[in-house]
This record gives C-alpha cells, sequence and structure tokens, in this order.
C-alpha cells in the first residue's frame, strides 16, 4: 500500500509526535523503500494574480510593444553600465564607432556583412545560397545572401 503523505508531511507528523528527523533522510528512506507519496502536488501552473490576460492578439501587440519601449528607453542595462540601450545605441551610431572583435583588435567594419531581413522573398534566397545537402551529410556554409533590388 502506498502512503498518502510525502516526505514533506512524514517529517512534519513525526516532529509533531517529538522525533526529530531530516526531510532528506526521510525521501532517502522512502526511495529505497519503494515508496511515493499519493497526495496531489501543489498547482503551480496556476497565473500569479498580477499576470495580464489579454483578450485579443491587437491588445497584446500594443502591450508588448509599450514593455519594448520601456526595456529600450527607460530601463538601465547592468551589461550596459546601467545605461539605457538607446542611449548607447545613439551614441555609438554617432561617433563612427569601431567595432572591437574578442580579441581586442579595432576593426573599422563589420567581419560579417549585414543584411536586410525584410526585402528578400524565400525564393530569391534560395535560389541565392547553396543547395541543401542530402539528410546525413554535412552542409557547406551558406554563401553571401544578397536581396536582389
Amino acid at each position: 500500500m502506498a502512503p498518502f503523505y510525502g516526505a514533506h508531511k512524514i517529517v512534519v507528523f513525526l516532529k509533531a509526535l517529538g522525533h526529530l528527523v531530516n526531510r532528506k533522510r526521510i525521501q532517502r528512506l522512502m526511495r529505497q523503500m519503494g515508496l511515493a507519496g499519493m497526495a496531489p502536488k501543489p498547482d503551480s501552473s496556476r497565473p500569479h494574480p498580477t499576470h495580464k490576460v489579454h483578450a485579443t492578439m491587437g491588445e497584446l501587440m500594443v502591450g508588448l510593444s509599450e514593455y519594448f519601449v520601456f526595456y529600450n528607453t527607460e530601463r538601465p542595462h547592468q551589461a550596459l553600465r546601467q545605461q539605457r540601450p538607446d542611449t548607447v545605441y545613439r551614441s555609438a551610431a554617432g561617433s563612427e564607432a569601431m567595432i572591437v572583435d574578442k580579441f581586442g583588435c579595432a576593426v573599422e567594419q563589420s567581419p560579417v556583412p549585414l543584411r536586410s531581413t525584410g526585402d528578400c522573398s524565400t525564393a530569391e534566397t534560395k535560389a541565392m545560397t547553396k543547395p541543401e545537402a542530402k539528410p546525413g551529410q554535412r552542409r557547406a556554409a551558406a554563401s553571401k545572401v544578397e536581396c536582389a533590388a
């Protein structure tokens, strides 16, 4: 017969009887004996009362947009020395900042060519990349993808 108490309740019960036991010891003994508690586990999937529920996708998108604005314009970031991302971005964009790679060498241009994400159709992109490898074979690195203007 399986116990209806888990290790936590058994420890509380034994402490009430005057026995001082460690929960981990009870867990170990239950595991060695092949016992498992039958009581329902705590329901941790309930939403917190402060979580917002959005009725429509439009409300969700507005809420996300507002949060992104807050995150990038009002919230200081520890990785940016307590500065806001928009401040750091604008100061770097206007001062012809140098890109420093992880080895400490200054580079004037980006080592990886940057490309637009919105102008290429998927058919054009596939036509400009190398053909896909057969299953189980290594793929070669994709060549430079540029949008046809």
